[in-house]
């Protein structure tokens, strides 16, 4: 007899279990690929170094279109920002370079570099390098 009710129990509990739903039978998976529109790109950190050196290079461009400066024009960080910010608006990558004009001198050059500087410490602009020493590019952070 504890034999049969011990069978019964068993028996009570395949049903049990039977009577859920069960994958392959009940549940399928069913598997979709979608395809990201816009794939997020990977963004390196540049180097401090490299930075440093894409600064010497516009200093050293400048140097060399050293021209006679009559009156020297007074350069604003806070417009050169704006003037950054106008050229990042696209959400496209600029290069670091675009932003130093040989023509305005070293002050031109100091003055948009700090520019740079300020708004990636505000963390209004992003610098991206892909590789150690190649082009520096500068994008706006909130597109």
């Amino acid at each position: 007899v504890r034999r049969l009710q011990e069978y019964e129990r068993f028996r009570s509990a395949a049903e049990q279990l039977d009577s859920r739903p069960r994958l392959e039978r009940d549940l399928y998976i069913a598997y979709a690929r979608i395809d990201d529109p816009d794939p997020p790109k990977i963004e390196s950190l540049v180097d401090l170094d490299d930075l440093v050196e894409a600064m010497k290079a516009a200093m050293l461009s400048a140097h060399r279109r050293k021209h006679l400066q009559l009156v020297p024009e007074t350069l604003s960080v806070r417009d050169r920002m704006g003037r950054i910010m106008e050229r990042v608006r696209s959400g496209e990558y600029v290069d670091l370079k675009e932003f130093f004009d040989p023509d305005e001198g070293r002050m031109g050059l100091v003055v948009s570099f700090i520019a740079v500087l300020e708004l990636v410490r505000d963390g209004v602009l992003i610098i991206i390098q892909n590789d150690p020493g190649a082009p520096i590019h500068v994008k706006s952070k909130d597109r």
